[in-house]
């Protein structure tokens, strides 16, 4: 697929691939607020317009359902660790892919599980802690791609987006399912 290159703000000349892996806050902000559709450059060009109304619904959904590689012999799940002071997504040591079947921690942390990464956890939960955002990627990064370091160039993170293995489109939505996890 040939993406459509963002011609406004801090991510100016990136696609929403690009984006979405470098700073899914932002972009889940700019979906949230419909930038894509207020922007006159957008409007203007109906062609634009409905290429990137088109792209930004796409990236989207996947973006909110990355599978976990599937390289374990048993069900694997995403487990968010939220910090128990603050209330955000916690340390790095804390987002860990682990069985399914394993007990939840007893302790207070507060967990939720999903059977994929999804990249708007920590702006719904509210403000990060700063780190929460960076944390995940690096996880998400380490799963994908075999490196937490590795450079997320363009050709990258679209080849990432193009490949519709990497999603769970058709789970179901959950949007507030994982709040009521955590009063477990």
């Amino acid at each position: 697929m040939s993406w459509t290159i963002v011609n406004f703000g801090k991510h100016m000349g990136k696609t929403l691939p690009q984006i979405v892996l470098n700073d899914p806050n932002w972009f889940f902000w700019a979906m949230d607020d419909v930038i894509f559709e207020k922007r006159l450059e957008f409007r203007q060009d109906k062609l634009t317009n409905k290429k990137i109304d088109k792209e930004s619904k796409e990236i989207y959904e996947k973006a909110r359902k990355i599978l976990i590689r599937k390289k374990y012999p048993e069900e694997r799940v995403v487990e968010y660790l939220i910090h128990p002071n603050r209330g955000k997504l916690s340390h790095v040591k804390n987002l860990k892919i682990v069985k399914s079947t394993r007990p939840r921690p007893a302790d207070p942390p507060k967990t939720f599980r999903r059977k994929y990464f999804d990249l708007s956890i920590p702006r719904i939960i509210g403000r990060i802690y700063k780190d929460g955002e960076g944390i995940m990627l690096k996880s998400l990064i380490f799963h994908i791609f075999g490196d937490p370091d590795i450079k997320l160039t363009k050709k990258r993170c679209e080849k990432f987006f193009d490949d519709d293995n990497n999603f769970d489109v058709q789970a179901p939505e959950d949007p507030v399912g994982f709040f009521l996890e955590l009063r477990r």
